[in-house]
Order: structure tokens, then sequence, then C-alpha cells
């Protein structure tokens, strides 16, 4: 039976397999950079060994194989040329298209909660008030003072004098927490959510 450990070399072997039943030249290439995580990433021992071998010298290293490379590039689909996906889509309107478009406003057109969500942010780094701290018109239904309807229980009152905010997100917004929160200790966190730490993890999970 195989074990997870030697996964790894399995596949190594099998790279090398590959590469040495193929004839004529063959190209390699690796991503440089990880934009999710925002650090440079180095090429798999395969690129190595067979940086190695082109250069008949077995005592070669990643910092001899980085500098051989030269300049680092990337691709791009010319105007007419398909996309892989969505990101090279976006990379050519912004790069190869007819003239430089201005790719927050084309984002904020395209994606209704990101531009909900810079408006949100602009007016939390105003320096006055806005309905994103808390402040809202006058409305006379949330008013105890006009609506004779609205019931002030004692928890009520309690939860305002507490925290305005917190009172504002419950009573005015009527934004509750999850009633339970369930943990799979056998779940991995997805690549976007990599590096961060357990403690701003569930700080995010637990935010309204």
């Amino acid at each position: 039976m195989t074990l997870g450990t030697d996964k790894p070399v399995e596949n190594q072997y099998m790279m090398a397999l590959a590469l040495a039943s193929r004839r004529g030249r063959v190209t390699m290439s690796f991503p440089s950079f990880d934009v999710i995580q925002n650090r440079s990433v180095f090429p798999s021992n395969i690129l190595l060994q067979s940086y190695r071998l082109l250069q008949k010298d077995t005592s070669l290293d990643y910092t001899d194989l980085i500098n051989s490379l030269g300049k680092t590039a990337g691709y791009c689909p010319h105007e007419g040329m398909p996309a892989l996906d969505e990101t090279e889509w976006w990379a050519a309107r912004a790069l190869t298209g007819p003239g430089m478009i201005n790719g927050d406003a084309a984002v904020r057109d395209c994606c209704q909660g990101i531009a909900l969500g810079r408006r949100a942010l602009e007016a939390r780094q105003s320096p006055g008030p806005t309905e994103y701290d808390g402040m809202i018109t006058g409305d006379s239904q949330f008013d105890p003072r006009q609506n004779t309807d609205l019931v002030m229980s004692c928890s009520r009152i309690e939860d305002l004098a507490g925290c305005p905010f917190a009172y504002f997100l419950k009573y005015i917004l009527r934004v509750l927490p999850p009633d339970e929160v369930s943990y799979d200790p056998n779940c991995w966190q997805y690549s976007i959510k990599r590096g961060v730490s357990p403690k701003t993890a569930g700080c995010q999970g637990m935010m309204p």
C-alpha cells in the first residue's frame, strides 16, 4: 500500500519518466509570484534537477537556477485571443485593450458587492460620521419618544446604554450573530485564507 508521505517522491518519479520519454524540445515554466499571499514562489525540485542535467553540474542550487532565468515574464492574451480564465480576461482588458482602463471603476461596474463595500470603506474613512458609522437620518419609527408602539424593554435599554453601535446593529439593522457555530477539525483552509492566524480567522467568522 502506498503511503501519503511517499506521494511527492512518486510524483517526481512520474514527471521524470514523462520528461525522459519526450523527443525534441521541452519547455518548462513555473509561477514565480503568488498574488494571493503576495510573495515570491520558487520552482519545484524537478526544475532544479533538469537545470543541473543541462549544465552537467550537480552542485548548482536554486540561486544559480533563478539567476539563469533572467527577467520574469507572464502571459497576457492580446485583443481577440481567448483567455483561459477570468484573471487573464481582466489582465487583457487592463493591459492590451483599447487604451488603459480604469480598473477600479471597471470592477465596481461589474461587481455590485465590491462597489458597495468600497463605498462603505470610503465613508468609514471620511472625517465626518455617516450611516456606515451608525449615524442615520431621523426616523420616527425608531424613536421611542415619537413611536408609542415601540416597546423599550429593560434588556433593550441595557443594550443601548452598554454599546450604542451594537444596539444599532441588533435593533435597527436587525443583524444577528449565528445561533450556533460549528467547527470541523478535519476541514482545511482554502488557499486564499492560508497564513491567516486562527485568532484573526475566528474574529472574521464571528463578525456580523
